[in-house]
């Protein structure tokens, strides 16, 4: 099996919007991030619908799907504050079903969007490039109804999680649902890079040394979804491509402020529209 130049683990979904339903999970906005880059992306996801599936993804990408009898979905409702219910659930991810050679591949990046991916997957997987995990997906939960809600990060087990993961990347609207939002991203920068991105607030920049709050970049906004996987993917491949960690914090904000300027994934930049962004900027 051919060697992928990053793996993005997560479900695809489904997301039903006023205007008609589209596809969608951080995988789909990752891989067209990568492919728009000149890199070859491989997906590794559960869904029912194979055909729909091959249809949202860059033609260049790597697909294994586990089989599913359903394919996760998302109702969103309102912008400020959005208001999300998921009515259907695809199969959970295991490290075990992972094609053996994607292992090794140089960026690997974990994107749950609602908890299909356990803690430990990274233990059993055991990738051997720069690893990335999003937070979003173990940090909040459904009720009977199916709505989501943010839930308090305090309950992770970070210890499952951060040994093998490079950068670690989280929204402030994740911690919404935790006590101790700060004691948290103390726990999480003892051993990472943490990125913290926070809309029109910027992103923060936690690494081993210092701080770094970064203003964001100018963009005029059509459809916010996706930013931030656009931005986690971004910042992985530029940390492989040897940028240093504020260089690659710097160019993921481009590329993400970029990618919400259009509806779905149409607006997603190039490498050089985001460097082409960055340099007006400065």
């Amino acid at each position: 099996m051919e060697l992928p130049d990053i793996v993005l683990v997560g479900h695809m979904t489904r997301d039903l919007l006023p205007e008609g339903d589209r596809p969608g999970g951080s995988v789909v906005y990752g891989a067209h991030l990568a492919a728009r880059w000149g890199y070859r992306p491989a997906v590794f996801t559960a869904t029912a619908n194979a055909a729909e599936a091959r249809r949202a993804l860059p033609l260049e990408t790597l697909l294994h799907i586990v089989p599913s009898d359903a394919t996760t979905t998302f109702r969103n409702k309102g912008a400020h504050p959005r208001r999300q219910q998921v009515s259907a659930f695809a199969a959970p991810l295991v490290a075990q079903a992972l094609p053996p050679r994607w292992r090794e591949a140089p960026v690997f990046l974990l994107a749950p969007v609602i908890g299909e991916i356990g803690p430990n997957f990274l233990r059993d997987a055991a990738p051997t490039g720069i690893t990335g995990v999003c937070l979003q997906g173990w940090l909040r939960a459904t009720d009977q109804e199916g709505t989501v809600h943010p839930i308090d990060a305090a309950t992770l087990d970070l210890l499952a999680i951060l040994p093998l993961a490079t950068a670690v990347f989280l929204s402030d609207e994740d911690l919404a649902g935790t006590a101790d939002p700060e004691a948290f991203l103390h726990a999480l920068c003892c051993s990472t890079y943490v990125l913290l991105t926070r809309g029109e607030g910027g992103v923060r920049l936690l690494t081993l040394d210092a701080p770094y709050d970064l203003p964001a970049l100018p963009a005029r906004p059509v459809d916010t979804t996706g930013a931030g996987d656009v931005f986690a993917t971004a910042f992985l491949l530029s940390l492989a491509a040897h940028e240093t960690p504020l260089d690659a914090t710097m160019l993921a904000q481009a590329a993400s402020a970029r990618a919400i300027e259009g509806a779905g994934v149409s607006a997603i930049p190039t490498l050089e529209q985001a460097h082409r962004t960055l340099a007006g900027a400065a």
